[in-house]
């Protein structure tokens, strides 16, 4: 069974270019959080008035794939273009551009990317200096008896583009400069530290574009996220909470104002959003959220209070949460928590977000939401319609479906 999203005339979306942050007009406003590092920001654009449409979606497209580190197996070369106007955006949008200049990708990567590049234009065009000294920077590691291998993975800022009237079609339809765009600096490592790895995973991106796209799901909520990991997910939702004044008269402490609480299990994670400077510090709250406290008698009772009369969350969201089936249990007893309509203001209702690995994990997951009553509707999504390029190390991932459901409790 899908359905969408809810009905709702309060939904507002928000004028392009301009924000209402905190009662003041924002244009080109900024958000810094961390996990471990994040930028929000309105884009202005740099459209080339002597090239058409079409050419300036070619150019934007490569800039989007560069900003989210997508290997260049996967990027699509501009042939239309004339390889001097490609040589000088890239240039002015990379090389000297501001952002890049302060979040670029790894030297790994980029090294990669500007290979791929001078290939092509290095008969017709005379390459830049500050471009050819990329290349000349080694990206090997040599082990002692001077065998040189291709070094691991490296940590790299990662930058999406986004915004929020994007049809569905959205790799197909460019995002135009007017837009939004999110930056995190995230490990080259699928596991790290006896965790996931501090890295966006694609049920993430798939989960942020749906509601990207249906954002009256997110609107006036107090939202929880649950396993927030790196950040992607609640910063996404954080920012369209921000692109609306709803929350703006409603003092703080109020258990009715919109708010997003982020958890996660990783103590570093937590403390780089705790230490991290936001416009909207008062609608955010970061903490711990032990799982198993739902499971253990001698603490139900409290976090049940906390999930229910603290948080007071309309809308619970995750990516993929359950990456060891031995969690399902303990999550699904928090979920059924926190749905529990107790003096809740409206229906309270959860969007998870799983990439479907192992069918036997996803089958574990049904059954144990229904011992707990909880039911799960599959909602209308196709993932090959995201606004999101997918990065290095995700190929594998790709290749398997992501389900986004929701779920409440009966």
């Amino acid at each position: 069974m899908s359905e969408g999203p809810p009905a709702t005339s309060s939904a507002k979306r928000a004028s392009k270019g301009e924000m209402s942050i905190k009662g003041r007009s924002a244009k080109g406003g900024g958000w810094r959080a961390a996990g471990p590092l994040a930028t929000y920001s309105h884009h202005p654009g740099f459209m080339n008035s002597t090239l058409d449409m079409n050419a300036d979606s070619q150019l934007f497209t490569l800039l989007r794939e560069y900003a989210a580190i997508v290997p260049t197996s996967q990027m699509r070369y501009p042939h239309s273009i004339p390889k001097d106007t490609l040589h000088d955006f890239l240039l002015r949008s990379i090389i000297l551009g501001p952002h890049f200049r302060k979040y670029s990708p790894s030297k790994q990567y980029q090294k990669s990317f500007w290979k791929w590049i001078v290939q092509h234009l290095e008969l017709d065009v005379e390459i830049d200096t500050q471009i050819l000294s990329i290349l000349t920077e080694t990206s090997t590691s040599t082990f002692p008896r001077g065998i040189s291998v291709p070094a691991p993975p490296s940590p790299s800022y990662v930058t999406h583009y986004w915004r929020l009237d994007t049809p569905s079609s959205s790799n197909e339809t460019p995002v135009t400069p007017e837009c939004f765009r999110t930056t995190l600096f995230e490990s080259g490592t699928m596991i790290e530290s006896g965790t996931t790895g501090f890295r966006t995973w694609p049920a993430s991106l798939h989960l942020a574009n749906y509601i990207i796209m249906h954002p009256e799901w997110v609107y006036g909520r107090r939202i929880l996220e649950l396993g927030s990991g790196i950040g992607f997910l609640g910063m996404i939702a954080g920012s369209l909470q921000m692109l609306t004044a709803s929350s703006t008269d409603i003092p703080p402490g109020d258990t009715s104002r919109p708010m997003l609480y982020l958890t996660d299990v990783d103590s570093d994670v937590i403390a780089r959003y705790m230490t991290a400077s936001m416009d909207h510090r008062d609608s955010i709250s970061v903490s711990m959220l032990d799982w198993s406290d739902a499971l253990r008698p001698d603490s139900i009772s409290a976090f049940k209070a906390r999930l229910q009369q603290e948080i007071n969350a309309d809308l619970i969201i995750g990516a993929d949460i359950v990456f060891d089936p031995s969690l399902i249990p303990a999550l699904m007893a928090t979920l059924s928590l926190a749905l529990d309509p107790g003096f809740a203001r409206r229906q309270r209702v959860a969007l998870i977000a799983l990439t479907i690995r192992n069918k036997e994990t996803y089958a574990t997951f049904r059954a144990t939401a229904q011992k707990y009553n909880l039911v799960i509707v599959d909602l209308e999504y196709t993932s090959t319609d995201s606004l999101f390029f997918h990065g290095v190390d995700e190929r594998a991932d790709q290749k398997h479906d992501v389900k986004i459901m929701k779920i409440t409790i009966q």
